[in-house]
C-alpha cells in the first residue's frame, strides 16, 4: 500500500550513519537526535516504539584480553547475557534455554577483562532508565510476554497512557494502532540486514516498512529513526523511498538472472544427530546416493555440509541441497531413501521449496 487508509500523512525516515556519531564523539547506543527526540515525549504526551533484534542484556560475553568466548554447551552459538529483576546477571542459550552463571573472570586466561557485547532489549531499557529516568518503559519480547494474556496485558497498558516508550522484537511490528505513538525506531538491524539467508533482505524491509507504519497513525505526523552502520546497503534505499514493489521488481530479476528460487526447484535435506560421526557419515552416504538419482534429471546436489547451527540442543546438524529446472517435478521423493541409509539415531526432514534457505 503506498497510502494508508485513513489519509494521513505517512512519517517521514530518518537514516542516521552511526559511524558518523561515533566519529562525532557519541559513543551512546542512540543517536544525538533519537536522544533529543525521547527527551521531548513527555512534554508532547507522546508515545515511541523501539525495535531491537535481539532479546535480553547482550548478545554474547568475550574476553578482551584472549578474544575468548562462552558458548552454549549443548549448542554451537554463544550464550546471551540476561538481567533480573533486582540486577542480577546470567547467561542463556536462546536455542536450548540452557542457563548458567555469569563469570567476572576469563576461563581461558584469567582475565577480569570480560565484557558483554552487544544490544539486546534489556540493555536498551537500561540504557533509557539511566538516560531518562523520569519516562516509564515497557519491555515486549519473548521473555516478557509469557503467560496468559501477556501480550494483550502490556499492548493493554501501553496503548492506555501508561507508558512513554515500548521496547520489543519483531513482534512489535505489527498491528499495532495507537495514537500517541509518533516515533519509531530501528537499533543495531544490520545484522538483521546480513544473515546468511536468500530472503535476509526481503524480510528485512518488510519489518523495517511495517514498523515505520506504526507511528503517525493518527492526527500527530510521525518520524521514523533507522540507526544502521552501512547505510549503503541496497535496502535501505528502497526503505527510504518506501518502494517494496521496486525491490520485488529487482530482487526477481537478480533471482532469476542467477538461476535462484523461485526460478528453480529446490529441496532440502536435513539431517541430525547426538553422534556427530554417525551423522556425518550418513550425510555423506546419502549424498553420493542422491547424485546417481540426479543425473537422468538434470537436477543437482550440493553438500554435505554443516547447517548454519551446526550443533543444537547436543544434536549435529548436517543438510544436502538439491535444486534442479523450474519447470521440472522434485525428482522421486519417494526414491530418495532406501532407509537403509538412515541408521535409528539419526534423524531425516525433507523441506521442498524451504521459507528458509
Amino acid at each position: 500500500m503506498n497510502r494508508r487508509i485513513t489519509n494521513t500523512a505517512m512519517p517521514e525516515i530518518k537514516i542516521v550513519d552511526m559511524r558518523d556519531e561515533f566519529k562525532g564523539g557519541n559513543t551512546k547506543i542512540f543517536c544525538s537526535e533519537l536522544l533529543k527526540l525521547i527527551s521531548q515525549l513527555r512534554s508532547k504526551e507522546e508515545q515511541a516504539i523501539i525495535l531491537i533484534p535481539r532479546r535480553g542484556h547482550s548478545g554474547f560475553i568475550s574476553c578482551r584480553n584472549c578474544g575468548f568466548i562462552i558458548n552454549c554447551p549443548n549448542c554451537d552459538v554463544p550464550l546471551s547475557v540476561h538481567l533480573g529483576s533486582k540486577g542480577t546477571k546470567w547467561l542463556n542459550c536462546h536455542w536450548c534455554d540452557h542457563k548458567s552463571k555469569l563469570l567476572s573472570n576469563c576461563p581461558d586466561c584469567n582475565s577480569n577483562a570480560f565484557k558483554p557485547f552487544g544490544i539486546g532489549t534489556q540493555r536498551v531499557i537500561e540504557f533509557l532508565n539511566k538516560e531518562f529516568p523520569d519516562l516509564r518503559v515497557l519491555r515486549f519480547d519473548r521473555d516478557s510476554t509469557t503467560g496468559k494474556d501477556g501480550h494483550r496485558n502490556i499492548l493493554s497498558h501501553f496503548s492506555g497512557g501508561n507508558a512513554d516508550i515500548l521496547v520489543g522484537t519483531q513482534m512489535l511490528a505489527k498491528g499495532i494502532d495507537i495514537p500517541n505513538v509518533t516515533l519509531s525506531v530501528v537499533i543495531a538491524a544490520d545484522g538483521l540486514l546480513h544473515r546468511p539467508d536468500i530472503s535476509a533482505e526481503e524480510k528485512s524491509l518488510q519489518l523495517f516498512l511495517q514498523l515505520a507504519g506504526r507511528a503517525g497513525r493518527a492526527q500527530k505526523p510521525g518520524k521514523v529513526i533507522f540507526q544502521t552502520y552501512k547505510p549503503s546497503h541496497p535496502v535501505i534505499s528502497y526503505l527510504k523511498n518506501r518502494d517494496y514493489e521496486k525491490f520485488l521488481i529487482d530482487n526477481s530479476k537478480l533471482r532469476k538472472e542467477s538461476n535462484l528460487y523461485p526460478f528453480c526447484k529446490v529441496c532440502l535435506l536435513k539431517l541430525s544427530g547426538e553422534n556427530y560421526e554417525l551423522t556425518e557419515l550418513t550425510s555423506i552416504k546419502l549424498a553420493k546416493y542422491l547424485m546417481s538419482l540426479c543425473k537422468e534429471t538434470h537436477w543437482k546436489v550440493i553438500g554435505p555440509a554443516p547447517a548454519l547451527i551446526s550443533k543444537v540442543g547436543k544434536k549435529f546438524k548436517w543438510q544436502i541441497l538439491m535444486y534442479g529446472p523450474e519447470d521440472s517435478k522434485t525428482p522421486m521423493l519417494e526414491r530418495i531413501f532406501s532407509w537403509d541409509l538412515i541408521p535409528k539415531k539419526v534423524f531425516l526432514s525433507i523441506d521442498v521449496n524451504p521459507v528458509e534457505l
